[in-house]
């Protein structure tokens, strides 16, 4: 019986496939397969040589801040005692501010380019997934 009731239903679903595939397609399917996964290692490795190079960054970010922050601690302090911060401070406040800008522009263009990676990786994924999936139904019905 299935789902209740007082109906018997018996043998639904045929237990044999059927075959509307050729060996050429398998052929073009395995040849996009190896072809996918090749790109898939591809951007892997794009991936693990791209993050180096992002943390370097991450680094050399967090350190610029802590030392604006305390160039900008430092000028309150003066600004306290005379309500005006020295030319220096304000011009190397300026200084630090663009080699703050830099890093943290180089740092968001890192950050998308693994998110665009990854999303290249899931397609890549999926497809292989179904390419494998026709190879496995083209094995069972042989």
């Amino acid at each position: 019986m299935s789902g209740g009731g007082n109906k018997l239903f018996k043998e639904a679903m045929s237990s044999t496939f059927s075959s509307d595939t050729t060996s050429e397609t398998i052929s073009k399917l395995e040849k996009d397969r190896s072809h996918f996964e090749m790109q898939w290692k591809e951007i892997n490795e794009k991936i693990r040589s791209l993050e180096p190079q992002f943390q370097e960054k991450k680094d050399e970010l967090s350190k610029l801040e802590f030392e604006l922050s305390k160039l900008e601690w430092m000028r309150m302090l003066a600004q306290n005692e005379k309500n005006n911060p020295s030319i220096d401070d304000t011009r190397r406040m300026g200084q630090l501010r663009i080699q703050i800008d830099h890093p943290s522009q180089e740092l968001n263009r890192l950050k998308r380019q693994p998110s665009k990676i990854e999303e290249e990786i899931k397609i890549l994924q999926d497809k292989i997934l179904e390419i494998g999936g026709d190879k496995l139904r083209a094995q069972k019905s042989n």
